[in-house]
């Protein structure tokens, strides 16, 4: 059991895996902290109930979010349903995650860096905080940024490049070092491009509009477009700032 606010989710499909519960240790709560939260209190059950209340242990919690993480780096561990980052702090991880499972940052806010490969289904940034991918990765889903950042730190982070990379409803891909993607298509809308970090960024993929969208460049960047068929999207419109 961990904190909300560092819960590492996983789910895995096969029959006959076995399951552990790891967790730091709690008061005298135990298990049974959900069903104090909907007790009322009163004087008369204060000095009952003074220990339902849990005391975490942050450095415990982070020690047992980094050892799952590492044990999925081993193959030991396989990925196959999804693993959810809510972190709501910095977080990096340099551990290889196989399997066909999906992977998301979904906390409201921090930063989730990483830099092992990620082979599996797909990756998403769904929160409000940032999602760094620096390793060469080799999933084959869709890359979805529907909220939040994602920042591509690797010529091979958005994958294999087949399905894509999608950012709507206020999700932004953040391009800050010089790398090239070839292949990858992307579908934009909203605020979901921007071009940082000085130097060249060459994008070959078709690239579609599904709404009006603002592409960002900073001082000193360039942002190169090479798919011959341009960019597609009649009736939306596209801004540079």
């Amino acid at each position: 059991m961990l904190r909300h606010e560092q819960i590492v989710r996983g789910r895995a499909s096969g029959v006959g895996n076995p399951v552990f519960y790891v967790g730091p240790a709690t008061g005298r709560d135990g298990l049974a902290g959900a069903a104090f939260a909907s007790q009322d209190l009163t004087e008369e059950s204060a000095e009952r109930q003074r220990g339902a209340v849990q005391v975490g242990d942050p450095f415990m919690e982070k020690l047992v979010c980094e050892a799952c993480l590492e044990l999925l780096g081993t193959g030991a561990v396989a990925n196959d349903g999804s693993l959810v980052f809510t972190f709501y702090g910095a977080l990096a991880s340099a551990v290889n995650i196989y399997g066909t499972g999906s992977i998301s940052n979904a906390g409201s806010y921090g930063a989730v860096t990483l830099s092992g490969a990620i082979n599996g289904g797909s990756v998403v940034m769904a929160g409000g905080g940032s999602l760094a991918l620096s390793g060469s990765n080799s999933y084959g889903g869709v890359t979805v940024v529907s909220s939040g950042i994602l920042f591509p730190r690797n010529a091979a982070a958005l994958g294999s490049g087949a399905a894509g990379t999608v950012a709507t409803n206020g999700g932004q891909i953040y391009f800050d070092q010089t790398l090239d993607f070839p292949d990858e298509p992307l579908t934009l809308g909203g605020s979901a491009l921007r071009k940082g970090g000085g130097g060249v960024t060459t994008l070959g993929g078709a690239v579609s509009l599904v709404a009006d969208t603002t592409i960002q460049l900073d001082g000193g960047t360039t942002l190169n477009f090479t798919n011959a068929g341009g960019i597609a999207g009649a009736g939306f419109n596209l801004t540079l700032s």
